[in-house]
């Protein structure tokens, strides 16, 4: 029997806590237990957190590779789906943190909009950053990316929020702003331009969108 902390009372057993306790002991199999049983929160958890319905099983893979990573350093002190909530809401934290970098005025961006044959922004999705200086560079570039943003005259600002943040197509985010498609695309290349010329210097070591 796999001793809980002191914290932890027969009245206050969490099957969570004890699942990741064997899998602190070396069972394995435990592991399987917990993703079968704490999948739907963690999916539940990222809904609500971020539109990201084509990465989201490999989000989930994720947040248990942390969850399998972590669990030498494992002690049962507040309920597991807390604990595990914790780690979910960081990992989107960081995911969301890098869709901003990297979708935001991306070279491609302007191209795409003078051509107007694609409905998304032309861009690549690289495997979200997990060292904590990448993480660092993404948070400082993250702030400057908002605060000239928020600069923006308001329809620029809008355009870039829809089509950069919440990743909604050309043909969606001209739908929202009830205009057309080539007015959105136009409006997108002045903003970029703007936010260009904000971000001066900066902007050239950032991976736009």
């Amino acid at each position: 029997m796999i001793a809980l902390n002191k914290d932890y009372t027969d009245d206050s057993f969490d099957e969570g806590v004890e699942m990741m306790l064997r899998l602190k002991a070396g069972d394995d199999a435990a592991m399987q237990e917990l993703a079968a049983r704490y999948t739907p929160l963690i999916r539940f958890i990222v809904s609500q957190e971020m539109n990201a319905r084509e990465q989201l099983d490999d989000i989930i893979q994720e947040v248990m590779l942390r969850v399998f990573r972590n669990r030498s350093q494992y002690q049962p002190s507040s309920k597991f789906s807390s604990w595990l909530g914790t780690i979910t809401r960081n990992y989107v934290k960081n995911a969301k943190r890098n869709q901003v970098v990297r979708r935001t005025l991306a070279v491609e961006f302007a191209d795409t909009a003078v051509a107007g044959e694609a409905d998304y922004p032309v861009t690549s999705s690289p495997p979200f950053m997990d060292s904590p200086l990448d993480n660092a560079i993404a948070d400082e570039e993250c702030d400057l990316l908002h605060r000239a943003i928020d600069l923006l005259p308001i329809t620029y600002k809008r355009a870039v929020q829809l089509v950069c943040l919440q990743c909604l197509s050309y043909r969606e985010a001209a739908a929202e702003m009830e205009i057309t498609t080539a007015a959105l695309k136009a409006i997108l290349v002045r903003a970029k331009a703007q936010l260009k010329k904000r971000l001066g210097a900066r902007q050239n070591g950032m991976a736009f969108c």
